[in-house]
C-alpha cells in the first residue's frame, strides 16, 4: 500500500471514530434532555456529509489498494446510515405515533455508534502495534 493510502487510512478511521463519539453523545445529551438546537443540526449535517464522503473514501480505498477489511466499517456506515434514515422516513410519512419508535431510534444509533467507535478505535490501535513491530524490525507493516 502507497504511503498516501496509509494517511487516507487513518484520516478515515479518525474521522470515524470521532463520528462515532458525536453519536454516543448525542445519545446522551437527548438521554438527558440536553438537547441544544445547535448541536442536533450540527450532527445532522455532520452525519449527512460524512455519509457523502464515506463513498468518496471506499473509491479512494479500492484506489490506493486498502485490504478489504477495512471496507468493513464505511460499508457498515452505509448501510446503517441508510436503513435508519428509510425507517424515520417511512415512520414520519406513514403518521406512526407509537411510543417505542424514539427508544427504537435511540437504541439503534446506540449500537451503531458504539460499533462505529470500537470498531474503529480497534482498527487504529491495530495499525499502531503493526508499526510498532516494523520499528522493531518484527514484521513487514501490511495492513
Amino acid at each position: 500500500m502507497r504511503r498516501f493510502g496509509e494517511t487516507l487510512l487513518h484520516t478515515y478511521l479518525f474521522i470515524a471514530l470521532f463520528n462515532g463519539v458525536i453519536g454516543l453523545t448525542e445519545i446522551l445529551s437527548q438521554l438527558l434532555n440536553w438537547e441544544q438546537a445547535w448541536f442536533s443540526a450540527f450532527v445532522g449535517i455532520f452525519a449527512l456529509v460524512w455519509f457523502l464522503a464515506t463513498f468518496f473514501f471506499v473509491a479512494l480505498f479500492r484506489n490506493y489498494r486498502i485490504p478489504h477489511v477495512y471496507y468493513i466499517l464505511p460499508l457498515f456506515y452505509i448501510i446503517s446510515y441508510s436503513s435508519l434514515s428509510g425507517l424515520a422516513l417511512v415512520f414520519s410519512f406513514k403518521g406512526f405515533s407509537w411510543a417505542w419508535i424514539p427508544l427504537f431510534f435511540l437504541s439503534a444509533t446506540f449500537l451503531s455508534s458504539s460499533f462505529e467507535t470500537v470498531f474503529a478505535g480497534a482498527q487504529l490501535g491495530k495499525i499502531s502495534a503493526l508499526k510498532k513491530n516494523v520499528k522493531k524490525g518484527k514484521k513487514n507493516l501490511s495492513l
